[in-house]
């Protein structure tokens, strides 16, 4: 079911409009504009006639609207800091069963997570589908415009992250139980427990510096696109 849902969420997020700026000139100024000038023009001429001598001065003021641009928001403020790496708690909690051989082969990194991520998973796994509550909402609920944009991309982007470890989850439930496979599931885990810890790691150290985490490849440009440009 979960894998259902993810799809969708990928084929959403491809199909996510964007929007080109254009410009439109309001008709209304335009006539206002023609309107102001031609009455000052016979004004003028009226007082020349009479020999008196004025400056005239035509301010001339054209409306521009502006539709479907994309905002320079890159800097987080305040609060969105911290707002904005609450979401990678999905890819952390989804990916966790990778980081079991790390945390056998290296103690001080088995501790750490014993006081972090740890008890987070034990938690979603206590829950029924605790993850997937949490991929709908960070997916869907996040399309609210008045949240701040930076927090909605971020939710976004964490989902895609959550999206990318399908391939390696399939992967272990295809050929873990078999004995050949053996000697490359650890390394295979390890290899997607630093893909993931990499990129939270990226995103939330960016979010906390204020800057928008969007370098990664492929899936920032698809979470933006999530997104949209308001």
């Amino acid at each position: 079911m979960k894998l259902i849902v993810l799809i969708l969420a990928l084929v959403a997020a491809s199909l996510a409009d964007t929007s080109s700026a254009f410009v439109v000139v309001h008709p209304v100024a335009t006539s206002v504009k023609g309107a102001v000038s031609g009455r000052s023009s016979r004004q003028h001429q009226q007082q020349q006639q009479k020999g008196q001598s004025i400056d005239t001065t035509t301010t001339k003021t054209t409306t521009v609207l502006y539709k479907g641009m994309w905002t320079e928001d890159d800097e987080i403020q305040g609060l969105d800091k911290f707002k904005s790496c609450v979401p990678y708690i999905l890819p952390l909690i989804d990916g966790h069963h990778f980081a079991k051989y790390i945390c056998l082969r290296f103690p001080v990194i088995g501790t750490i997570d014993s006081f972090t991520v740890g008890p987070l998973a034990d938690i979603a796994d206590s829950i029924p589908f605790a993850s997937l509550i949490l991929f709908l909402i960070l997916s869907l609920g996040t399309r609210n415009p008045e949240m701040s944009k930076s927090l909605r991309f971020n939710a976004q982007q964490a989902v895609l992250i959550d999206v990318s470890l399908i391939l390696p989850e399939l992967t272990a439930s295809a050929f873990g139980t078999i004995k050949e496979f053996a000697p490359f599931y650890e390394p295979m885990s390890n290899f997607t427990t630093y893909y993931y810890l990499t990129l939270v790691i990226y995103s939330i150290a960016s979010n906390i510096r204020g800057q928008k985490p969007n370098q990664i490849p492929y899936l920032s440009n698809f979470a933006q696109m999530a997104v949209g440009p308001f």
